[in-house]
């Protein structure tokens, strides 16, 4: 599997009206398994129709709403599954799957095995390619949204393959995780959480301006570096982790839920919901984005973000690259 091929499949999707790239950057001397590829859905932050009537930032969120979004995201599942039939594909749902803080906020309960279902019918696609493990073989990330006090997603059974972290073969260089490990806000104790579910109950999608994104037709379109930025909010914290697993540092490991120390040089994370890839002297840290709030494209305008990432092994080292998918 490699890259041309997965995006032989993004650029056929029908319910899309354009790719385009956001960043690219091949990490020299970096190693992922050779002939494999690992494919990247990040935050969704799924709620019932009932709580999603009440929030302006969710998967159904305006514009594009649920009805373009959940459309591109079962049409991709559905070219993903024979992609990954071939035992070379990947999937991996970073974080954030099913938004429990503002779900129980709207509907408060103890059950959140029920909370769930009513969430899940509510998103046939993500209930059949994304919870479901049989149909894709998702690696389920688990996000800060995905627990909230005594609730957690992995209680529920399907979920409890849900894990902090994962480093992919064959060295570990490549760590994946949510990224709310980096946050120092999410460090606050759980009260804060609720409290901040409640407040933006009045706020609406944030917009990110990807005015160099490269809209891309073909194969040949794919530039070499591009759109690779010095700085990132979390850096800070990732660069602090990333010493920890090279180090063994106890916490680093017991936070992530990792046995083992890695030499880690990429962090793939969702969580701040602003696709772009990230490099510093030692470290690249590859943000996915998300599938809520908008993307402002140069020619384009705004659009609902549909943000997806790709990794691969290359000649020269680790080939990462992040897309913006527009629905219809």
């Amino acid at each position: 599997m490699d890259h041309p091929k997965i995006l032989e499949m993004l650029l056929g999707l029908k319910q899309k009206r354009s790719v385009h790239l956001i960043a690219r950057e091949v990490v020299a001397g970096a190693q992922v398994t050779a002939g494999q590829a690992w494919f990247f859905i990040p935050d969704l932050h799924l709620l019932s129709k009932a709580a999603s009537a009440r929030y302006t930032y969710s998967f159904g969120s305006n514009p594009g709403g649920a009805v373009g979004r959940e459309a591109l995201l079962l049409e991709l599942c559905e070219g993903l599954r024979p992609l990954q039939a071939a035992g070379s594909l990947f999937v991996y749902q970073l974080g954030d799957l099913i938004d429990i803080w503002r779900e129980n906020a709207v509907m408060p309960s103890e059950d959140v095995a029920s909370m769930v279902r009513r969430v899940l019918d509510d998103n046939p696609a993500a209930a059949q390619f994304l919870a479901d493990e049989q149909a894709l073989g998702t690696f389920l990330v688990l996000g800060n949204h995905d627990h909230v006090g005594k609730l957690s997603l992995q209680a529920v059974p399907a979920l409890r393959r849900m894990g902090a972290a994962v480093a992919l073969p064959p060295a570990g260089n490549v760590v994946v995780t949510h990224g709310d490990a980096f946050d120092p806000i999410e460090r606050l104790p759980d009260p804060f959480s609720r409290w901040g579910a409640r407040f933006t109950t009045f706020v609406g999608p944030g917009t990110q301006k990807l005015l160099d994104a490269r809209e891309i037709h073909s194969f040949i379109d794919i530039p070499g570096a591009h759109g690779v930025q010095a700085s990132h909010p979390l850096l800070p914290g990732a660069v602090e982790f990333a010493h920890g697993l090279r180090q063994g540092n106890e916490h680093v490991l017991h936070r992530l839920q990792l046995k083992n120390r890695r030499p880690v040089r990429i962090f793939v994370m969702g969580h701040s919901h602003h696709a772009r890839i990230t490099s510093v002297p030692g470290l690249t840290i590859m943000d996915c984005g998300a599938w809520l709030e908008q993307s402002e494209l140069r020619g384009t305008g705004v659009v609902p973000s549909c943000h997806v990432g790709v990794i691969a092994q290359a000649s020269a080292g680790v080939d990462l690259r992040v897309y913006q998918l527009t629905p219809k």
